[in-house]
């Protein structure tokens, strides 16, 4: 699985990809293609900013087949999921620290955790969609992926929420530990799961072999 490239940068465009969003794309597809990996089938969510990243992969590898839409993939809508925490919140500081500066990305990760971990807990009183079933869609999607390894390795592109807490899943970790992971997983950054008996297993976690030359610290992003 690997996450989506660089997105916009206000919830206007966030599910567009950013110009450098599609060199992450890229720069993954060109790793794949040298290091020899095909893929029997492929998946995203029906973002545009997944789609568009499995898209630049798929020409890279030329990966002909048409990729399998797998709505369990999609992100939580952040945005939404403010929203509704400031229904139940108006006061609570994060919120009002993120509001004072919209561009500031590290108030937006400190309100980002506050309302994830909300969520987790069931204190969003009305959510766009509960928490239990964001994760049920997300084991139903990999259900589904697993199905399609018994023909040969498969590639997903998601979003670093459904990416970690499919980790935690697998790893029977908290979901505390899955908003930690959430908040660290970089842009088209590799988390690989393996086949075997009793269901996925994890190998990597977040890896960026295709960004790993020191020039190429300006391609790795988090958000």
């Amino acid at each position: 699985m690997i996450r989506h490239g660089q997105a916009g940068a206000t919830a206007e465009n966030y599910d567009e990809l950013s110009p450098l969003g599609f060199e992450q794309a890229a720069r993954a597809g060109a790793w794949l293609k040298a290091h020899g990996r095909t893929f029997a089938a492929t998946f995203s969510g029906t973002m545009r900013r997944q789609r568009d990243t499995l898209a630049t992969i798929a020409q890279a590898i030329a990966h002909g087949e048409e990729s399998q839409v797998a709505p369990g993939l999609n992100e939580y809508v952040f945005a939404d999921l403010v929203r509704a925490y400031a229904r139940d919140v108006p006061d609570d500081p994060d919120l009002a620290h993120a509001m004072a500066d919209r561009y500031d990305k590290r108030r937006w990760f400190a309100l980002l955790r506050t309302t994830l971990t909300a969520w987790s807990e069931d204190r969003i009183s009305s959510p766009p969609e509960r928490y239990g079933d964001f994760r049920a869609r997300i084991a139903a999607a990999a259900a589904t992926m697993d199905e399609a390894l018994s023909r040969g390795d498969v590639l997903a592109v998601s979003s670093g929420g459904v990416m970690s807490h499919l980790v935690a899943a697998t790893l029977g970790a908290s979901a505390a530990a899955a908003i930690d992971l959430n908040l660290a997983i970089a842009n088209t950054g590799i988390c690989e799961f393996r086949r075997a008996r009793g269901g996925l297993k994890l190998v990597s976690v977040n890896a960026l072999p295709h960004l790993s030359a020191p020039e190429d610290a300006r391609l790795i992003t988090l958000a």
